[in-house]
């Protein structure tokens, strides 16, 4: 395994064998849980297929749910990626996603490249809070709101209301 560092030094070749991998194990649903040491789903592609077809009400009959879901968390995790929130005025909010670790500044620069240079602070909130009382105004009268510079480093999960 090669040290941060080393990391760093090599990144300009984008090795293969550097890059993160999630494997996807076709199985039958029969086939026993395996206990393997590498990062990997099993899941059975034809009934997945055959689910992603169904409707809400035939899903919940047949009480099964998509794998899906889990496949893009997985995705997510491997390849170190979170998800943020904006709000346009109050009422539009939109999904982005970001590398895990990233500043305010640079989560500005996913929504408008412009918005990064003309950063000057953020709104930030939970979207679990934010969830509970429904309103940005409502958490912002409570006092919910965290009001953070360049430097704060974006969570998952964050709502932000970028001041530029």
């Amino acid at each position: 395994a090669f040290s941060d560092e080393e990391k760093s030094e090599i990144k300009e070749y984008q090795f293969l064998t550097l890059k993160p991998i999630l494997y996807i194990l076709n199985t039958d649903g029969k086939t026993p849980s395996l206990n393997l040491e590498l990062k990997h789903l099993a899941m059975n592609l034809k009934f997945q297929e055959e689910i992603s077809e169904l409707s809400p009400e035939e899903k919940e009959e047949l009480k099964t749910e998509s794998k899906l879901d889990q496949l893009i968390l997985n995705c997510y995790n491997v390849l170190d990626l979170i998800t943020f929130y904006t709000v346009a005025g109050l009422k539009e909010t939109r999904a982005w996603t970001l590398k895990r670790g990233l500043e305010a500044s640079e989560a500005a620069g996913v929504v408008h490249s412009d918005f990064k240079e003309k950063f000057i602070r953020a709104e930030v909130i939970p979207w679990q809070k934010l969830a509970q009382v429904e309103s940005w105004v409502k958490a912002r009268e409570l006092g919910w709101l965290k009001t953070v510079g360049r430097e704060y480093i974006v969570q998952n999960g964050d709502v932000i209301e970028f001041k530029i």
